[in-house]
């Protein structure tokens, strides 16, 4: 029977918050709804968050003349009561047969109150893999092949000196450096090798398609390039 193993479940949350010191308040709702059957698992997601501030804090780098002597302001800015919200709708799917699996997550995020994309409006992430066992189960493996899309947003930005973000301005914004690389496709292959419950061998290929891209202003991700490790675990 294909509906051998059927399950379904939901979850909804909302929460309604104000803060008398920074005058903020904020509203966040989440929902779900989850489903499985013996070959097939699906699982939907909702969310919404928006903030009413009066202000908001800019973070601004300024430097005096004494070498090492940096130091970092935050200058408050008016925004006469300005709703930013954020909604985004995400569905999971994962599909198996005998020991082959596929699992694909697309995700839509819609911000409106503010210039800037802070998120990709759109992103999909998909998994093929091999996942079971060999050797008379002595040997358990996955491997296979991902694939990830994401559409072009602006990215936040990371200064060393003081270990803080920042939002960039709408100069930077509207450069093509402080934005993330057009439509992104990266990809990567990936082997997990556990032997007798004790050691996970993993050899990973990042960023197959050797895509040039940021996910933080200034920081380009890595290039093509290979990891490899052991994880040993002992027991008493």
């Amino acid at each position: 029977d294909w509906m051998s193993g059927r399950r379904a479940s939901g979850s909804a949350a909302m929460s309604i918050a104000t803060s008398t010191a920074t005058l903020e308040k904020s509203v966040v709702a989440e929902a779900g709804i989850r489903a499985s059957f013996s070959w097939l698992e699906a699982d939907l997601r909702g969310s919404y968050r928006s903030v009413t501030s009066p202000f908001t804090l800019v973070s601004v780098l300024t430097a005096d003349r004494t070498l090492g002597a940096e130091r970092f302001l935050g200058i408050a800015r008016e925004y006469n009561g300005n709703t930013v919200s954020v909604a985004g709708l995400s569905l999971r799917t994962r599909f198996g047969l005998w020991k082959l699996y596929v699992e694909n997550t697309v995700s839509l995020t819609s911000v409106s109150g503010a210039s800037l994309q802070l998120a990709p409006r759109t992103e999909d992430a998909a998994l093929l893999y091999f996942q079971g066992g060999l050797i008379e189960g002595t040997l358990r493996v996955k491997a296979g092949a991902g694939l990830t899309y994401r559409s072009a947003f602006d990215p936040v930005g990371y200064d060393p000196v003081s270990g803080a973000f920042a939002l960039p301005s709408s100069s930077e914004a509207a450069m093509s450096a402080a934005r993330s690389y057009t439509p992104l496709l990266t990809g990567d292959l990936f082997l997990y090798a556990t032997i007798k419950e004790a050691a996970t061998l993993h050899f990973i290929l990042h960023n197959v398609l050797d895509a040039r891209h940021i996910t933080t202003r200034f920081y380009p991700m890595p290039n093509r390039d290979v990891s490899f490790g052991v994880n040993w675990i002992f027991l008493d």
